[in-house]
Order: structure tokens, then sequence, then C-alpha cells
């Protein structure tokens, strides 16, 4: 659609017929979640962060709401869950939260900016290049997951030498 477009069709009426297009800082907050369709997101939110191998990135989330931090605290007791927190103030609460999330097994990481003694925080934005750098290395299961691929490769290899030999006899 052209902008034109978009503006016609967000002041139609049949735009304004649908309802609420999110849930706002109420008392009735947690109710609202449970209703349609919310209810249902957060159902398939709780049912894709305990599948295997999930990666979950959280950008912009304060962990303020009680009901999403629950299923994130709830899903990190899938042992093949990996959550990266992105926060940009070193500071912040968010980032000792997610440093006694690590304590459940260091799948729990967080990227914001790394001071030196004395230096003050410049708030800037956490990089990928710092998460390549800083974070990827730590990452424990790399170095086991390199080993078994290596030790699978030693018994391929063994077995492929022993078939050879059959073989030639």
């Amino acid at each position: 659609m052209t902008p034109d477009q978009k503006a016609r069709t967000l002041a139609s009426d049949e735009f304004k017929k649908i309802g609420s297009y999110g849930i706002l800082p109420t008392a009735q907050k947690l109710t609202q979640t449970l209703d349609m369709p919310y209810g249902h997101l957060f159902r398939l939110f709780h049912a894709r962060l305990n599948q295997p191998q999930t990666f979950l990135l959280v950008l912009g989330y304060g962990f303020g709401d009680d009901h999403v931090t629950r299923i994130i605290e709830t899903a990190l007791m899938n042992p093949s869950l990996v959550m990266l927190v992105v926060e940009p103030n070193p500071q912040s609460a968010i980032v000792e939260r997610v440093r006694r999330y690590q304590s459940l097994g260091q799948r729990a990481f967080v990227l914001t900016e790394r001071l030196a003694e004395g230096e003050d925080c410049s708030f800037k934005v956490a990089t990928f290049a710092d998460f390549a750098q800083k974070v990827m290395p730590d990452v424990k299961w790399l170095a086991d997951y390199k080993r078994l691929r290596s030790f699978e490769e030693q018994i391929r290899r063994v077995e492929n030498n022993a078939d050879s030999e059959s073989d030639a006899e």
C-alpha cells in the first residue's frame, strides 16, 4: 500500500470496528492477556520456548511483566534453550537478573557495554561484534559440540579404514 492508502485504511469504519491493538498498562492488564488473541499467543510463546534447540533474543523488554517473565523463567528449565538479552546499560537491574539466570546452566547471556575500572557508562548500544568477541567464546556447549564432532569423525575414519582393509582381503 502507498502511504495514502494506509492512511485511508486506518481512518475507515472497518478498521475502527477492530478492538484494541495492544494491552495498555491498566489494572485489567493481566486479565486482558488471558483473552484472545493474547492468551493464544502466550501459549504459543511458552510452547515454542520449550522446544529443543531454541534461541531467545530479548530486545527492549525490561522483565517488568510478571506473566511474561514467568514464561521465560519456566522456559529456562529447557536444557537446550539459550537466551541472549541485549541491555545497553551495564548498571541496569536486568544485567544482574540475567547473571542470576546463568546459575541455571550458563545458557543465559547479557550483551552490554563493557566498562573499564573507573569508566562511566556511555549507554552505547551493544553491538554484534561485542556479542561475537565477548559472549560466544564463553558458550560452554560449543567446545563440547566441537569435541563430539571431532570424535565422530575419528570413529568414521577408523570404520572406513577397517572396511577398506576387509575389502582388500
